[in-house]
């Protein structure tokens, strides 16, 4: 075996591996009991570093495999070109002219840009240094060795009554952040069962889906319950292959299942377990469904509107329209309009239109292989109409990975068409 193909047979389980066990990394990066912890651990997990520095090897991969010529040929459409260029113009205008914090708008402007081209990087590699289904399985593995860390963690606890449950997990900020993650491997996994060749896959993949419905009700987080509920339902709708009794009864098992070992659970705090999750559904401890949404948003509306055209720069709900802690407006159209304006966010439907319409078609086409990452697509899609999976670099990175396969088909189709 030749050097170059030693390298290629580690890269074919690496890159995966590395993709898929990247929230593991975050997670250790930022293990402290202490709060607020130690200053390294509070950048690495705060600017999630070990996200973005994956991101930037896989991009260094694909650079070495070809990306530059690859984006040359696709950004020759001025479709695509023209909108994208405009956006990246405006995101840093914004940044370095408009925005309260600079560095923060440049930095979160920045990750967008990584974010894009790990995106174009997996489409690359995928079929070239691995299958996705490989990546799949490895953001499944990822999930439950993180499980498994905040198990241990939860475990080691020194103090209960005066750790601080909801601020205080490791990597991720806030211990319903990781219910992004936990909706976007429920959508992988529902997709991987429905579709499953053999029956060790498909119950596999439902003790996978049982266990990240579990570890949102035992988060708290009622978002991420709904995203998985209204990615089932749009995806019944939208894929023929997906439409099967097995896919409504796996859902409803795991489900079931979860809700029961949820309610022998013992919650550690009062915002946590599945009685957090009923009370803030059912509304009446809060007396407000949408705990203090429509207000967030009535007041970034009221800044959009004093500068509608491009906005403030990324990440400046904090400076310009503050609402306690919370530094993003749990809502994605809002969180455009305060970024980048109307006219930035016309831009990033423009360009969310010419991705989403092909790549549905895509998916039709090749149902068994594409219909797990559409779906983790859509529960993100339907969570970041009310939550902040477009804001934060967990969700964002595993959007762009699952969006990086289903491209990666066109990618394939286009390289075969040049040789031929």
């Amino acid at each position: 075996m030749q050097p170059g193909e030693d390298v290629r047979m580690i890269e074919r389980y690496f890159v995966p591996v590395l993709i898929g066990f990247a929230p593991v990394l975050l997670a250790l990066a930022g293990w402290t009991y202490a709060s607020p912890g130690p200053i390294l651990t509070q950048i690495l997990s705060g600017y999630s570093v070990p996200i973005i520095g994956m991101e930037i090897v896989v991009i260094i991969i694909a650079l070495r495999e070809g990306l530059i010529r690859s984006a040359r040929h696709w950004m020759a459409r001025p479709i695509i070109w023209l909108p994208l260029a405009a956006l990246v113009a405006i995101g840093f205008g914004t940044a370095l002219f408009a925005a309260p914090n600079r560095m923060m708008a440049l930095i979160l402007t920045s990750y967008w840009m990584v974010h894009l081209c790990f995106a174009g990087s997996v489409a690359l590699l995928c079929g070239r240094e691995f299958e996705g289904r490989d990546l799949q399985s490895a953001y499944l593995w990822g999930f439950l060795a993180l499980l498994g860390l905040i198990t241990i963690f939860a475990l080691g606890v020194p103090d209960p009554a005066e750790f601080n449950w909801t601020n205080g997990f490791p990597g991720f900020g806030h211990i319903r952040h990781m219910g992004y993650l936990a909706a976007a491997i429920g959508g992988l996994a529902i997709g991987r069962y429905t579709l499953a060749s053999s029956s060790r896959q498909s119950w596999t993949n439902l003790v996978v889906l049982f266990l990240a419905i579990l570890f949102v009700l035992w988060c708290g987080t009622r978002g991420a319950a709904a995203a998985m509920v209204g990615g089932l339902i749009v995806g019944l709708i939208l894929l023929p292959a997906f439409r099967k009794w097995r896919t409504i009864g796996g859902f409803l098992l795991a489900a079931g299942l979860a809700v029961g070992v949820a309610s022998t659970l013992p919650a550690p705090a009062p915002n946590m377990g599945l009685t957090r999750t009923v009370v803030a559904t059912t509304g009446p401890a809060s007396g407000d469904l949408t705990t203090g949404r429509v207000e967030i948003w009535r007041n970034v509306f009221a800044e959009v509107r004093k500068r509608p055209l491009f906005g403030y720069g990324a990440g400046q709900m904090s400076y310009v329209s503050p609402y306690g802690s919370i530094d993003q407006p749990h809502n994605a159209l809002m969180q455009f309009l305060l970024a980048w304006g109307f006219v930035g966010t016309a831009l990033i439907a423009a360009l969310g239109l010419l991705y989403a319409l092909p790549a549905w078609r895509t998916v039709l086409s090749a149902p068994n292989e594409l219909t797990a990452p559409f779906l983790a697509m859509l529960n993100l899609a339907a969570y970041a109409a009310f939550d902040g999976t477009l804001f934060h670099p967990i969700s964002l990175s595993i959007l762009a990975g699952c969006a990086g396969m289903i491209a990666s088909h066109w990618v394939r189709a286009d390289n075969g068409s040049q040789t031929a």
